[in-house]
C-alpha cells in the first residue's frame, strides 16, 4: 500500500499543478463504476436509495446527475422540474452532450406519451445548439416558436432560438428574433440580462455601435445590481464586446473571474478564446499559448 501511494500522490501533485476550468467534480472512476452496477439487483434497484442520491446531487449543484437519478427511481416529473428550471446552469456545467443523449434515448422519449414538457424541450434545444446540432434544435424548438409568436416571447426562449441562429452566421435573424421580446417587460436579472448582452452582441456585429454600448452598460449595471456570477459574466462579455485595448482586456478578465466563481465552464472556455484572441491581435504569442493552454 505504501509503495503504491507515492506514484499516486506523484499523480495528485501534478494534476494540483494544472489550470483548473469549471469546478471539482466528485466522479465514479469507470473500473468502481463497472463493480458497482453488478451488484444485486435489490441494491443496485432500490429507488429509495437513489432518490437519496439525486436529493444529495440537486443539493450540491450536481442537477444532471439528480435528473438521471430521480428518472431511475421513477420519478420522471422531478426529471422533468429540474431539466426546467436547471438546464442552463447543466449546459454551463458542460453537461449538453449527456442532455441530447438522455432526453433522446429511446427508452426515455418512449415513456412520454404527451412528447417532452416545454421546459424540458426548451432545455433539449439549447443542450442540441451547443452539441453542434442547429438545425435539430431548431426543429426541437419550433413548437416554442409557434406559440411565443401567438402568446409572446419572453427573453429567455428569444435568447435561446437567436444564439441557434447566430451560430449559423445568420445575424439579422437572431436579431429579428430577439426584437420580438417586449423591452419594457425585460426582467432586470437573469434572463433579462443575458437578452441585453446577447442584442449588444448582434448590435455590434452588424455596425450598430451606439445600441451596443447602450445596451452593454445597462446590462452591467444591472448585473452590479444583482451580483450574481452568472449577469456579471454576460455583461463583462457585453462590455468586452463593445470595447478594445486595455478596457477590453480588463474586462474579459472579470467575465473571467465571475465564470469561474459561477463554476460556468462553457462561458470560461468562449472567455479563454476570445483573450487568446486579442492577444494574438497584439502580437504576444507566447501570453496567446498559455491562455490557450
Amino acid at each position: 500500500v505504501g509503495a503504491a501511494r507515492q506514484p499516486a500522490a506523484r499523480a495528485r501533485e501534478r494534476l494540483d499543478r494544472l489550470p483548473r476550468v469549471g469546478r471539482d467534480e466528485l466522479r465514479l472512476v469507470p473500473v468502481l463504476r463497472t463493480l458497482l452496477s453488478s451488484s444485486p439487483s435489490h441494491v443496485r434497484d432500490d429507488r429509495a436509495r437513489l432518490r437519496n442520491a439525486a436529493q444529495w446531487y440537486a443539493s450540491h449543484d450536481l442537477s444532471f446527475a439528480a435528473v438521471a437519478a430521480f428518472w431511475r427511481s421513477g420519478e420522471q416529473a422531478r426529471a422533468d422540474e429540474l431539466l426546467a428550471s436547471r438546464g442552463t446552469r447543466m449546459i454551463a456545467q458542460g453537461d449538453a452532450a449527456s442532455i441530447v443523449a438522455f432526453l433522446t434515448d429511446p427508452e426515455v422519449t418512449r415513456s412520454r406519451e404527451g412528447g417532452l414538457a416545454p421546459g424540458a424541450r426548451r432545455t433539449l434545444g439549447l443542450a442540441l445548439n451547443h452539441t453542434g446540432q442547429a438545425y435539430a434544435a431548431l426543429g426541437v424548438l419550433a413548437p416554442l416558436v409557434q406559440e411565443a409568436d401567438r402568446d409572446g416571447w419572453d427573453a429567455g426562449l428569444a435568447v435561446r432560438v437567436a444564439a441557434v441562429h447566430f451560430s449559423q452566421g445568420e445575424l439579422p435573424l437572431a436579431r429579428d428574433i430577439l426584437d420580438r421580446v417586449a423591452q419594457h417587460d425585460l426582467p432586470d436579472s437573469g434572463d433579462g440580462i443575458t437578452w441585453r448582452a446577447a442584442r449588444a452582441n448582434v448590435a455590434s456585429m452588424l455596425g450598430d455601435d451606439d445600441l451596443a454600448q447602450q445596451l452593454a452598460t445597462t446590462a452591467l449595471q444591472l448585473a452590479h445590481q444583482s451580483g450574481a456570477p452568472g449577469d456579471l459574466t454576460a455583461a463583462h462579455q457585453a462590455i468586452a464586446k463593445t470595447s478594445s485595448g486595455s478596457r477590453k482586456a480588463a474586462h474579459l478578465t472579470m467575465a473571467l473571474t465571475a465564470a469561474r466563481a459561477d463554476g460556468d465552464a462553457v462561458s470560461m472556455a468562449r472567455i479563454l478564446g476570445n483573450q487568446s484572441y486579442a492577444l494574438l491581435a497584439a502580437a504576444q504569442c507566447e501570453q496567446a499559448v498559455t491562455v490557450s493552454r
